[in-house]
């Protein structure tokens, strides 16, 4: 193994999995209720992707056309993500009545919320980049490098590296929304608003393969679009992060009162 395949393989490595490391290190590691809670956003994850792999090998037409998997795959996503915010709330009200824990749940605590949501995204975030990413970042520890027809300014390594990291945070984000507004309001805007963002970030990387894309040009539309779904996200994560701990939904403290009568 060559110094250069090394280096590159390292910078490849901290480009894709440096934020999350970060927040795992910082936000998820401290509690151990936040480690499981990533483990089973993964699990939920990588079955909801085994759902999607079945309908696409269900319907050979659809293999040649990604917009297609795009269509159905995104819903499909973000019904994991619902179902995984519902578990959890349901399995810490389950153990807070029963006196097992006393720790409030995610609806009732937006300090706790926000940690909760950070958890839940890295968990799926790290299980799709594993997933979808792995085997293309791993191939930076062989001999030299390689570049796409879409894309001759940078690597494919690098490319699918800043990829990895976008949607890392990406998902981190999305969830911030869900967990704190989207969700325990029932907010349909919210709603749409996480669905478009996860359209537009998964579109953008359509494009390294789009027709009307000059050659070698692909990259350079495909990721300023990523990293601008990813910044609107941001944008929208901390609006709603700060409302909700600055003034929590009355949601909150019905669903508060209800477990502690139960």
């Amino acid at each position: 193994m060559s110094t250069a395949a090394t280096l590159q393989f390292v910078g490849v490595v901290l480009v894709a999995f440096g934020p999350a490391a970060v927040l795992t290190w910082t936000v998820v590691m401290p509690r151990p209720v936040l480690i499981i809670l990533a483990v089973f956003a993964a699990f939920l994850w990588l079955c909801t992707m085994t759902v999607v792999a079945g309908i696409w090998w269900m319907i050979p037409p659809a293999r040649g056309t990604p917009w297609v998997l795009l269509l159905y795959g995104v819903p499909l996503q973000e019904g994991c993500r619902w179902w995984t915010y519902a578990l959890f709330e349901r399995l810490m009200r389950g153990l807070r009545s029963a006196g097992l824990l006393a720790t409030p749940s995610p609806r009732t605590s937006p300090a706790l919320a926000v940690p909760a949501a950070v958890a839940s995204g890295l968990g799926a975030a790290v299980m799709q980049t594993l997933v979808m990413y792995g085997d293309v970042l791993g191939g930076a520890l062989r001999p030299g490098t390689l570049y796409s027809d879409s894309c001759s300014s940078l690597s494919v390594f690098a490319v699918d590296a800043l990829s990895a990291c976008a949607f890392i945070v990406l998902n981190v984000l999305l969830c911030i929304v869900g967990w704190t507004t989207a969700y325990p309001l029932g907010s349909w805007r919210m709603y749409c608003a996480i669905f478009a963002l996860h359209y537009l970030a998964s579109g953008a990387t359509l494009l390294h393969s789009a027709d009307l894309m000059p050659p070698g040009r692909g990259c350079v539309l495909a990721l300023p679009a990523l990293y601008a779904a990813v910044a609107l996200a941001a944008i929208l994560a901390v609006c709603v992060a700060q409302r909700s701990l600055c003034k929590p939904p009355s949601v909150r403290s019905s669903a508060d009162t209800s477990s502690t009568d139960d």
